[in-house]
């Protein structure tokens, strides 16, 4: 890039000629060479993880990196910062399994639902029913249950 910026005619290098342009273009070239330079170690851990390059500071990264991540405060704080629960896959699995099969139970449990609501919808029925036959027993005026007390003391004369 200096080559090229030294053999830049004085028209084509209005880009750097402000500061703006210049900062503009380091914080660029720091990224990334940032980002390849984090792209080549991850590919080296991971070689050096499956035994394909053999380099001992590869292998320190990753031996001191593992503890750190199972941790149980780092991952308490990582649950904390992210709104997500970390789980081993075996839990996670039993949970899916157990969501998985909560469809049918809740098809079973609203079937079963409905048949005690037609039912209790019979029961209202019958009891309006039964309510009329009462209703209509105690205004019979040959019976007289409209004048009884149930409460009330009664004399031996029935009086």
């Amino acid at each position: 890039k200096v080559i090229a910026l030294i053999t830049l005619d004085d028209d084509d290098n209005y880009f750097f000629a402000k500061p703006v342009g210049a900062v503009v273009l380091f914080i660029k070239d720091v990224t990334i060479g940032l980002l390849y330079g984090m792209a080549i170690i991850s590919a080296l851990v991971v070689l050096d993880s499956l035994g394909v390059v053999r380099i001992r500071s590869a292998h320190r990264l990753l031996a001191g990196a593992l503890p750190s991540g199972n941790d149980a405060e780092t991952i308490a704080t990582i649950e904390e910062h992210s709104y997500l629960k970390l789980m081993p896959m075996i839990i996670y699995e039993d949970n899916r399994r157990e969501i998985d099969g909560l469809d049918d139970k809740l098809a079973t449990m609203k079937a079963s639902l409905e048949s005690q609501l037609k039912s209790i919808e019979r029961a209202r029925k019958e009891m309006g029913h039964a309510r009329e036959e009462l209703d209509r027993l105690m205004a019979h005026p040959l019976i007289g249950l409209d004048g009884y007390c149930g409460k009330c003391k009664w004399s031996r004369d029935g009086r």
